[in-house]
């Protein structure tokens, strides 16, 4: 699973803390980190819905490829 890479790709993209990005989406900073740095293995798929609604990129690709 790609999801701890492109999160990180995808944030810092866009220029935002994982405190920022995490207001910005209604999920606690400490879940967020803990995703990105996969020390997390199931996130909730809450969570991933709505970090890909963020950045509008599907769940597919989100979880499964890696986001150039």
């Amino acid at each position: 699973m790609q999801i701890k890479e492109n999160l990180k790709k995808c944030r810092e993209r866009k220029g935002l803390s994982t405190l920022k990005l995490a207001k910005e989406i209604s999920i606690d900073e400490s879940v967020l980190r803990r995703i990105e740095k996969g020390q997390t293995r199931d996130p909730h798929i809450s969570n991933i819905m709505k970090i890909c609604a963020y950045f509008d990129v599907s769940m597919d690709d989100f979880v499964y490829k890696n986001l150039e």
